[in-house]
């Protein structure tokens, strides 16, 4: 099986491959982050018996990009789970796409070791903050820790400390997709279609 801090680059074993000893849990540390959602059947990514799915990166970013692309349509551009790494793609692949939006971002974030970071979609958010999010979001009860023994309750280190902080999706708006973007209203994890020209926070994610 591949080594928890596989490295690519390595060419001889110096015995510092480290391996799982047990299964993984919403809000551990791992490649790069803090799992954040495992995917469940009928997800692009599951696989049956194995453990997939999203890890965030752990710090919260302060920085308010816009979502970009004002006035235009991002063709192929999906709300579902495992999509958002190939929403990402195709939104920084626009001519209208510059380094400073949400997208651009999220992808040239690294933690040191990881490079496929990615804006996630509009439902991949909402699971993330359903389970490593701030009280306001999260579904599970402070009781459920990680195994570390910590709560997952607020461990994404996201931001809920205004009415109206927002993370941005790299969803399009159903509704409006010339002028808006989907983003998460932390505070009570609601959906918002907002002008892509507004100024929200973001979070690179990616799957394992």
């Amino acid at each position: 099986s591949t080594a928890d801090n596989y490295d690519p680059n390595a060419t001889t074993d110096d015995g510092s491959c480290t391996y799982a000893s047990s299964a993984l849990l919403i809000g551990d540390t791992y490649q790069g982050g803090i799992i954040a959602y495992f995917f469940q059947a009928g997800d692009s990514g599951y696989v049956a018996g194995e453990q997939h799915g999203i890890i965030s990166s752990p710090t919260l970013q302060t920085t308010t990009p816009y979502w970009g692309c004002s006035a235009v349509v991002v063709p192929g551009l999906s709300d579902d789970i495992g999509q958002g790494q190939n929403n990402t793609n195709i939104i920084v692949a626009q001519t209208c796409n510059d380094s400073t939006t949400a997208a651009s971002k999220a992808n040239d974030y690294t933690d040191g070791t990881y490079t496929d970071w990615f804006l996630p979609s509009i439902d991949e958010l909402n699971k993330i903050l359903e389970g490593i999010g701030s009280a306001q979001a999260n579904v599970n009860p402070a009781t459920v820790t990680n195994s570390n023994g910590n709560t997952v309750v607020g461990i994404g280190n996201y931001d809920a400390s205004g009415t109206t902080t927002r993370y941005w999706s790299s969803s399009q708006s159903s509704t409006n997709t010339l002028h808006a973007a989907q983003a998460v209203q932390v505070n009570g994890n609601s959906l918002a279609n907002t002008g892509k020209g507004s100024n929200y926070l973001w979070r690179a994610v990616r799957y394992f």
